[in-house]
C-alpha cells in the first residue's frame, strides 16, 4: 500500500508524464528535457522536505535510475531547484549524491567552495571528512 508522503511523490510527478514514476528505471531512454524534468521534481523531494519520509522515498526512487544517465545529468538539473545557499537543500544534496552517484561528491563540494555563509561551511567541512 501506497503512503501519503508516497502518493503525494507520485501526483507531483504525474503532472509532468502520467506512471513515470513507476518507470524511472527507464528514464535514460526518455526525451532528455522530459527526463530532466521529472529528475527535477524527484530531486526536490529528496533535498526540500521538512519531513524525512518524502526525503527517503525519492532517494530510493533517484537510485532505480540509470548511473551513468545520473551522472551526467544530476548536477546539472540540481542546479535548476536547488537552493545552494540553503544549507538544508545543500546538505540533503549531498546525501542524495553519497548515497547515489558519490563519484559525483568531489564536484558537488566544489558549487559552494566559496560560500560565506556559516553554516554551508560546516557543511562542507562535514563531508569533506567524509
Amino acid at each position: 500500500m501506497i503512503n501519503i508522503c508516497e502518493k503525494r511523490i507520485i501526483d507531483d510527478v504525474d503532472t509532468i508524464q502520467v506512471g513515470c514514476y513507476y518507470d524511472v528505471i527507464n528514464l535514460h531512454k526518455y526525451p532528455e528535457e522530459l527526463a530532466c524534468q521529472i529528475l527535477k521534481k524527484l530531486i526536490e523531494w529528496a533535498c526540500q522536505p521538512q519531513n524525512v519520509t518524502p526525503i527517503l522515498l525519492a532517494r530510493k526512487k533517484i537510485d532505480e535510475i540509470n548511473k551513468d544517465w545520473l551522472k551526467h545529468c544530476l548536477l546539472d538539473v540540481a542546479k535548476e531547484c536547488i537552493d545552494f545557499s540553503d544549507y538544508w537543500e545543500y546538505s540533503r544534496l549531498l546525501e542524495l549524491i553519497v548515497c547515489v552517484i558519490p563519484e559525483l561528491k568531489s564536484e558537488a563540494l566544489q558549487l559552494c567552495e566559496d560560500s560565506e555563509d556559516e553554516d554551508i561551511r560546516e557543511v562542507l567541512e562535514n563531508y569533506k571528512e567524509t
